[in-house]
C-alpha cells in the first residue's frame, strides 16, 4: 500500500524546513547577518526585500536569517526530546510487557503517576526550577529532558501492549525453548513489531515537544537573547502595533503551523501505511 499524496508532500515540507534550517548560515541573504544576530539600528521593521527576504525586526535584524536559526533551535529540542521520550517508552514498556511481575507493576504505577499530572505545569515548575541564564547549549539540553522525560508514558503503554501480544507468537515460544534469553527475544523478535509504532509516536510527539520549548521560549524560561527561537520571535507579536503593521513578522508563527499541520498529516498517513 502507498503512502497517500498528502504524506509524501507533508513528507517533503518538513524535509525541506529541516534543510533551510540546517542549511541556514549558507541561505542567509545578506552577509554578517548569517547568525540572526547582527543589528543594524537605521533600519528598524524594514519590509521585504532584496538584502531582507522577509524584512527585518525592531532591531534591524535580518528576519529570514532569525527564522533559519530559531527553527533549527526549536528543531533540534524537539527532536531530542522525541528521542529520549521515545527510547524510554521503548525500554520500560518492552521490559514491562515481556517480563511481567513486579517490574510491570512498578512501571503501570509510575506511568499513571506521570499521567495523572499535569503535563505542562509539571515542564514549566521543573524549568523554572533551574537558572534562566544558561547557555544555549545547556538550555536546550535541559528543555529536551525535562520534556522528554515527562512524557515516555503513552509511548510506554503502547509499547507494552505490542510486547504482550508479540511475546505469545509462535516464533518466539519456539526461540525461548531453544534457549534465547529474554534480552535476544526482545531485541530481534518483539521490536521489530514495535518499530512502526514508535515511527508514528514520533512523528506525533515531535510538534509537541516543539510548541512545549516555542511556549518556554515565549515566557522567558527558553533560550533567551540574542539568541532566535521560534517562541522568542513569536513574543515579538505581542504587541498588537507590531501584529498589524508589520505582517512579515507572522511569519515564525505561520512556519510553526505549517510544522505542526504536515506532521499530523504525516503521522495519518503513516499508520495507514
Amino acid at each position: 500500500m502507498t503512502m497517500r499524496w498528502g504524506g509524501i508532500v507533508a513528507a517533503a515540507l518538513l524535509a525541506s524546513v529541516c534543510l533551510a534550517a540546517f542549511a541556514g548560515p549558507m541561505l542567509a541573504p545578506m552577509t554578517g547577518a548569517s547568525d540572526g544576530i547582527a543589528q543594524d539600528r537605521t533600519i528598524p521593521f524594514a519590509p521585504p526585500g532584496h538584502n531582507h527576504w522577509l524584512g527585518t525586526d525592531g532591531f534591524g535584524r535580518d528576519e529570514f536569517a532569525r527564522l533559519l536559526r530559531g527553527t533549527r533551535v526549536s528543531l533540534a529540542a524537539g527532536v531530542l526530546a522525541t528521542v529520549i521520550a521515545l527510547g524510554c517508552g521503548l525500554l520500560l514498556g518492552a521490559t514491562a510487557g515481556y517480563y511481567g511481575g513486579w517490574r510491570d507493576g512498578l512501571i503501570a504505577w509510575t506511568t499513571e503517576l506521570f499521567l495523572s499530572l499535569p503535563w505542562f505545569y509539571l515542564v514549566l515548575a521543573l524549568r523554572a526550577s533551574l537558572p534562566l541564564t544558561l547557555p544555549e547549549t545547556s538550555t536546550l539540553m535541559a528543555i529536551a529532558l525535562i520534556t522528554g522525560l515527562t512524557a515516555w508514558p503513552r509511548p510506554s503503554r503502547l509499547v507494552r501492549g505490542i510486547v504482550l501480544s508479540e511475546r505469545q507468537r509462535d516464533y518466539v515460544v519456539a526461540a525461548r525453548a531453544f534457549g534465547a534469553t529474554g534480552t535476544y527475544l526482545i531485541r530481534r523478535h518483539i521490536l521489530p513489531a514495535v518499530y512502526s509504532v514508535a515511527l508514528v509516536q514520533a512523528v506525533l510527539l515531535l510538534p509537541q515537544f516543539i510548541l512545549a520549548e516555542v511556549t518556554l521560549s515565549f515566557l522567558g524560561l527558553g533560550v533567551g537573547e540574542p539568541t532566535p527561537s521560534l517562541g522568542t520571535m513569536i513574543a515579538a507579536l505581542r504587541d498588537l502595533h507590531v501584529l498589524t503593521a508589520y505582517p512579515w513578522m507572522i511569519a515564525p508563527a505561520a512556519l510553526l503551523v505549517l510544522v505542526t499541520a504536515c506532521c499530523r498529516i504525516l503521522a495519518k498517513s503513516l499508520r495507514q501505511f
